[in-house]
């Protein structure tokens, strides 16, 4: 659908979108070359956390070579900067009414961006938009900004709208969670989300995954949360594929948690929150709620054979399944679109 030029403006007037990265030039140069070919016209903000002097400053490069096509504003890091700690030096930076995280290694379509943008503006009890995600399974080339992909998969997206905190929580996590990392959210919104979740504890990588739930779970409590049609994220799956913060193994994270001091506290916080956006529940209630929530969302991290899966989807250069194609709807699964995309944002 095309908008006037005068309000794709406007939306990338009131937007800013961060990209913390480190240690990875090629990511980050392909990413921005794909926003600057992309129209992309919001705030950019990218946090440095690399430790290698030759990659920070090939990042530095990147951003002075595509500064006239895009607003970038760069910042090199502390060494040693976790990504939590990074996310929220960027968060103090942003002042436009809306924003959205963005990995260096993900893509967010600038339309659809806009169309979140508009939407957020005409439905103030609404706090997160998004669309529809694919997961890409590529290769890469060392060294290159070339590579190969080898499968493309629907990937989750959710939709919770209810006036009662505590349904929408649980409309959001059934029949599986959903994830609003990378949607678009008022700034005041995701500000207070990592803000609470700051107080509990959950900077150190080894709680990365419990860090991002809580993220997850207060934006969802604070309100409302939209999926519009249409492509809007493609995800890279890859062997360089870091995660939040660093080579994911869940199990190995999960069995060294510290239970009493760090995840029961969690959950009694988020109990607490629940508990005090709905004052008509029971304390009890309001607690089995975030044990829901929380076991929503555990339960398949357990699961030795999912990661089975992952790696087997990692291998397979395999064409999608009839059953994907015909499951994708209302032509997003258009794979020529996105082979295009991500290969067009691989030119050297």
């Amino acid at each position: 659908m095309r908008t006037e030029p005068g309000l794709d403006s406007q939306a990338d007037n009131r937007l800013s979108l961060f990209i913390p990265t480190k240690d990875r030039s090629v990511f980050l140069s392909r990413l921005l070359g794909f926003y600057a070919s992309g129209g992309l016209r919001c705030a950019i903000h990218v946090g440095d956390a690399s430790e290698d002097p030759g990659e920070a400053a090939r990042n530095r490069e990147a951003v002075a070579r595509h500064q006239g096509a895009l607003k970038i504003r760069y910042e090199k890091q502390p060494p040693g900067i976790t990504t939590v700690d990074g996310v929220h030096r960027l968060l103090d930076q942003i002042d436009t009414p809306y924003a959205v995280f963005c990995g260096d290694d993900d893509y967010l379509l600038p339309a659809q961006l806009r169309r979140c943008v508009r939407f957020l503006q005409s439905h103030p009890d609404y706090t997160s938009v998004t669309g529809d995600q694919a997961e890409a399974f590529v290769d890469l080339e060392e060294g290159s900004s070339r590579m190969r992909v080898l499968k493309i998969i629907p990937g989750a997206h959710k939709e919770a709208s209810e006036e009662l905190p505590s349904r929408r929580l649980l409309r959001w996590a059934y029949p599986a969670i959903g994830k609003n990392t990378f949607s678009v959210q008022p700034t005041s919104a995701m500000r207070w989300a990592w803000e609470e979740t700051a107080k509990l504890n959950l900077n150190e990588k080894l709680y990365a995954p419990l860090h991002e739930l809580s993220v997850n779970v207060f934006t969802v409590l604070l309100g409302n949360q939209r999926h519009l049609k249409g492509l809007y994220h493609i995800m890279l799956r890859h062997t360089q594929k870091t995660g939040f913060s660093g080579p994911i193994d869940y199990f190995d994270r999960i069995s060294r948690w510290d239970w009493p001091g760090r995840v029961v506290p969690t959950l009694d916080r988020w109990a607490e929150e629940i508990l005090r956006r709905e004052g008509t529940l029971q304390p009890e209630a309001a607690r089995r709620v975030a044990e829901t929530l929380f076991l929503q969302w555990l339960i398949p991290y357990l699961s030795r054979n999912r990661d089975r899966k992952l790696r087997e989807l990692r291998l397979s250069a395999a064409p999608m399944t009839l059953w994907q194609r015909l499951s994708h709807g209302r032509g997003l699964w258009q794979t020529d679109t996105i082979h295009r995309i991500l290969q067009g944002a691989a030119a050297p």
